[in-house]
């Protein structure tokens, strides 16, 4: 889906988190462009959406096991909420960046 869209984290906090999850705090989005989603306690956000299709088995593993520390949620639970719901990330905290824009404007 969004092979040619990145976002870098600039919150430090949350680029600290990514970068233990994934290594990098620069993910694939599925699209350039932010969505409004509602999110605990933050209602109307404005987010893109990791593309989960393009992160690793031990990127997955990661993320789901971050999610299930954080928020206190067993690990099962939390991956089938990826799958049906996907992993926002809030806009305000990161930089959009398209490859190929010819491709997609």
């Amino acid at each position: 889906m969004g092979k040619d869209f990145t976002v870098t984290i600039t919150d430090p906090q949350r680029a600290e988190e990514f970068k233990r999850i994934f290594g990098t705090t620069t993910v694939h989005v599925t699209s350039p462009f932010p969505e409004r989603v509602n999110l605990r306690g933050t209602p109307h956000s404005l987010v893109y959406m990791l593309d989960l299709e393009l992160i690793t088995d031990g990127q997955r593993h990661a993320l789901i096991q971050h999610i299930a520390d954080k928020f206190q949620l067993p690990p099962d639970q939390v991956a089938a909420t990826l799958d049906q719901h996907g992993v926002p990330i809030l806009a305000e905290n990161c930089v959009v960046s398209i490859e190929h824009p010819q491709k997609w404007f």
